[in-house]
């Protein structure tokens, strides 16, 4: 349909102002890979062409490369997945597949995966919200700092001896970690201490299958069962809801995040054991994380956080990018502990361990005073 002067010169402008802005938005996110940061990216070539056809704007069309893009989930879409993938997968795989991961490969995962769907993880969430959003609240004091709240089992004698063992071990990567992101040694040891026992415990769960099963729970019917006076309570219905959303979309960013990262450094997915919501390593990321922060400590282009030195380099650059200090502000200290996780006895532990350490440290170092003079 034609248009009066003044309607085309409107429409050219509109369409002007809003590639701008898109383009704009896209470029101050962040580039994750998946389809919808490649349609930002053709949007943005669109617009480095348009002074060029701006005269085809003088009506609307569609862009091109838009119908290009519905095209291509189309063919996904109507491409029937391998009848060998699960059903309680398929739509997860689809959506996977759309968003940048190889076919063949994530066919694969799933189909060795099995039906193995658990609603474990979601389950434990669950309750655990549903306890601080309507369990009866304690009257308490108002919240101080308490310092001296910290994991007494962790912070003991036996504790400090093994410790200086596995930092003899791995010296060469706590040292490389300092002088690099400017964390002490014994901050980086004692935090891999509390996290998975200086890797004794890396975790009983599957990463892969716990985040897939996440990413799938979605329905409150399901969960209606393990949460009380729930059916029928409007509130409590529509609070479900926005968790299981929200929780469902976060697992499967975490989900994708570990396929990219498991298919982009030769890792099986299938056997990396973590934590019940998918932490994985020596130090315990989130695969988000490792994209983020995981560093190739040994220069042996891989990361992998159950290497010690990939572990070490990535918790301390996560510490240094969360505001670790160059001095020893104990404040500062504990606010980029708190950022890798919340709890008061979490960063204390932490830094009191540290202490004890740089204490042992310090006592084994032989007194100057003691030493053999050397014969005259």
């Amino acid at each position: 349909m034609g248009c009066t002067f003044s309607q085309c010169i409107i429409r050219f402008g509109l369409n002007f102002l809003s590639i701008f802005l898109v383009c704009g938005s896209a470029q101050a996110g962040n580039n994750n890979h998946s389809a919808d940061s490649l349609k930002w990216s053709g949007t943005c070539l669109y617009r480095d062409n348009f002074l060029q056809h701006s005269s085809s704007l003088l009506f609307y069309q569609p862009f091109e490369w838009d119908k290009a893009e519905a095209q291509r989930i189309d063919d996904i879409k109507s491409d029937v997945l391998s009848p060998l993938v699960p059903d309680c997968w398929q739509e997860l795989s689809e959506k996977l597949i759309i968003d940048g991961l190889e076919r063949d490969w994530v066919e694969e995962v799933f189909k060795r995966l099995g039906n193995g769907y658990t609603d474990v993880p979601m389950k434990t969430k669950l309750k655990e919200l549903y306890k601080l959003k309507f369990g009866k609240k304690k009257t308490t004091k108002p919240a101080r700092e308490n310092k001296t709240n910290y994991y007494r089992h962790v912070v003991t004698e036996k504790n400090v001896r093994r410790a200086m063992i596995f930092l003899h071990e791995h010296e060469e990567f706590f040292l490389k970690a300092e002088a690099t992101y400017g964390v002490p040694k014994e901050v980086a040891l004692s935090l891999i201490l509390v996290e998975t026992d200086l890797g004794s415990y890396l975790g009983r769960h599957s990463a892969l299958l716990n985040l897939a099963s996440m990413a799938t729970s979605n329905r409150k019917e399901t969960f209606y069962p393990h949460l009380p006076a729930f059916s029928g309570d409007l509130v409590k219905e529509n609070w479900l809801q926005s968790v299981l959303d929200k929780r469902s979309e976060w697992a499967y960013n975490e989900l994708k995040a570990l396929l990219t990262y498991t298919y982009s450094n030769g890792f099986d997915p299938l056997e990396l054991s973590g934590s019940i919501y998918g932490a994985i390593g020596y130090c315990q990321f989130m695969p988000s994380n490792i994209i983020l922060f995981g560093v190739d400590g040994n220069n042996d282009g891989i990361i992998n956080l159950f290497d010690p030195a990939d572990a070490i380099l990535s918790l301390s650059n996560y510490l240094a990018v969360h505001g670790w200090p160059n001095s020893p502000d104990e404040a500062a200290q504990r606010k980029a502990l708190l950022a890798y996780n919340r709890s008061t006895a979490y960063a204390n532990t932490i830094l009191m361990m540290a202490k004890e350490l740089v204490n042992a440290e310090q006592q084994a170092m032989p007194n100057a005073d003691q030493q053999p003079k050397d014969n005259q």
